[in-house]
């Protein structure tokens, strides 16, 4: 039972720290895989045409634009709530209470439970969960959220996207459109040739010397229909270095479309 708590309670005082380690990964994502195709025009022809096949059979570009808001529940006891453009809200609980990490529009805002003094987790810690790379790594979050649901950035985020060739990453292989963002902020989404469904997420982790030029991988799977469109119920997320797989973890989750959220949600408890 020691080991248990001591275990979760590791888990809680690494979300915070694991901000800023996100935020590295994230400033700069998915690398350039393949040289563009002859012709700028050639390229965004190609990949618009990608984008709309999966849009297609992901219900359509209309149910796709009418998707306003999220609640992903995964098996872990984790809940993600969106609010599209601006706010995302990740709560995972503890045997000590909710610790929640919350970007509200400009702002970040962390919630930690009183853990045993034994498990405390630093001030400083708790300061860089909130500082401004923390910010950027929970708004490119909601990034690649928007991508891998509803293929298409958040309202008011410009992003360019190209045709990048097909391109294999471990056990997945499809053609693949780039998006780019400010500060050379890469996302790539992968499609399956048959469905043409998006098929995996994929960015390159950058800003750690110990994980320089690893990829993080997303694959895409168990698609169902929730209300008007299909969304992927299972992700497996797993790094390719140099050369080699690495198994990260499988997520299930459970997924509601346009649930009643409100900006006022995500406000922190004493501005509200």
């Amino acid at each position: 039972m020691v080991c248990e708590e001591r275990a979760k309670a590791f888990a809680v005082i690494m979300l915070l720290g694991l901000c800023v380690t996100l935020a590295a990964t994230r400033l700069v994502a998915a690398a350039r895989f393949n040289a563009v195709p002859p012709g700028r025009s050639s390229s965004a022809d190609r990949a618009e045409a990608l984008l709309e096949k999966a849009r297609a059979a992901l219900g359509g570009t209309g149910a796709l634009d009418d998707v306003k808001s999220l609640i992903l529940r995964r098996h872990d006891k984790t809940t993600i709530k969106i609010l599209f453009p601006d706010r995302l809200q990740t709560i995972d609980s503890t045997p000590w209470g909710d610790a929640i990490n919350t970007l509200d529009g400009d702002r970040v805002w962390v919630r930690m439970p009183k853990l045993p003094d034994r498990f405390a987790a630093p001030s400083a810690t708790i300061e860089a969960g909130t500082s401004a790379v923390a910010q950027a790594a929970r708004r490119h979050q909601i990034v690649e959220c928007s991508l891998k649901y509803l293929l298409r950035p958040p309202v008011g985020y410009r992003m360019s996207n190209r045709y990048a060739g097909k391109v294999t990453f471990g056990s997945t292989t499809g053609e693949a459109v780039e998006f780019a963002g400010p500060d050379d902020y890469w996302v790539s989404m992968i499609f399956d040739a048959s469905t043409g469904l998006p098929k995996a997420q994929v960015r390159r982790i950058v800003g750690n010397p110990q994980v320089n030029g690893t990829h993080l991988i997303q694959e895409l799977r168990d698609y169902r229909r929730s209300g008007d469109i299909l969304l992927p119920f299972e992700i497996a997320e797993y790094r390719l270095r140099l050369g080699r797989t690495e198994a990260m973890a499988v997520w299930k989750f459970a997924i509601e479309v346009n649930p009643p959220l409100k900006e006022a949600d995500f406000r922190e408890p004493s501005a509200r």
